[in-house]
This record gives structure tokens, sequence and C-alpha cells, in this order.
């Protein structure tokens, strides 16, 4: 994948994502550039372990859901359809609903899905380089974290496709 994701590009996050945007001080950027959008379980994860975070790293419900452009409640159909699609590969309920919602998309959009189990899925349903032809992209947490950063002029902003062979 030799594209970069454009400003005001779709970007669904997964609870990973969101925990360390916010962890590094990244999370404006990334929701300032992007239309930021998740699922109502990546939401709901980002408000538990509360104990085992410091006060300074909760992530303050309201500021969150503004910051989304959307969060989407997902159906218990397109979690069914998911299943069947990939039932041998283990994921959190986040990651769960976020691919179910992402799955039944159209246009353009990017996911950012740090674990090795997301981007399994993405080559499973052949969503890793748009063979299946449809218009999608999967980029990592990482890679995301580079082209804001880039963009603000902290590093080099080059995004590479960081997803293994498969």
């Amino acid at each position: 994948m030799n594209e970069s994701i454009k400003p005001g590009a779709v970007v669904l996050v997964d609870t990973n994502v969101i925990i360390e945007a916010h962890r590094t001080g990244t999370w404006a950027a990334l929701a300032g550039a992007y239309a930021v959008e998740t699922v109502e379980d990546c939401v709901t994860e980002t408000q538990t372990g509360y104990q085992r975070r410091a006060r300074e790293r909760w992530i303050e419900l309201g500021d969150l859901e503004a910051s989304l452009s959307a969060v989407h409640k997902v159906p218990d159909r397109e979690l069914a359809e998911l299943a069947v699609r990939v039932s041998d590969i283990a994921l959190d309920r986040g990651e769960e609903s976020l691919w179910a919602h992402a799955f039944g998309r159209s246009g353009m959009w990017f996911l950012c899905g740090p674990d090795r189990a997301s981007l399994r899925v993405a080559i499973q349903l052949r969503l890793r380089d748009r063979q299946s032809g449809t218009p999608a992209a999967v980029r990592t947490e990482a890679c995301v974290h580079e082209e804001v950063a880039g963009s603000r002029g902290e590093r080099d902003g080059g995004c590479r496709d960081r997803g293994a062979e498969g």
C-alpha cells in the first residue's frame, strides 16, 4: 500500500489506539486531522481499567465522544456475519465490533488496529491490500501516529505498510 492517509479521511480506531493516543498526547492531532470513528464497544473499553491507570491517564467520556466523528452501534447481525467469516481468530469485544462494522461499510476508510489478530482479520477478509476490490485499507496505530507527527513537523511522516506478509 503506497498511498498515504489524506487529512479528513475516515479512520476507524480500536480501544488500544484511543488509549495509546491519549497516553502519548497525540489524540487531539489525530482527531483533528482525520474523521476518527469507532464503535460503542471500544468507547466502553476506554472507560474500564481505571484502577490500573493513573488519574491523569483517564479518558473523559464526554471529551472522547466530542472528539470522535462518529460512534457506531453494531447490530448483532453484523457481529454474526463477522463470526462466520473469521471464526478461527480470537478478537476482544471492541476489535470484533469494529471489524464487524468495518466489513459492512462502503467508501474509503482506514482501520487502525495494531494487534496481530486485527491484521489476521484484514488478511482473511481480503482487505489488507484491497485485493477484494473493496475500497478499504488497514494501517497500524504506529503508522497513523507517524503521519500525525509528520503533519505537525515532529518527525518524518512517511507512512509505510507495516503488515505482516500473509
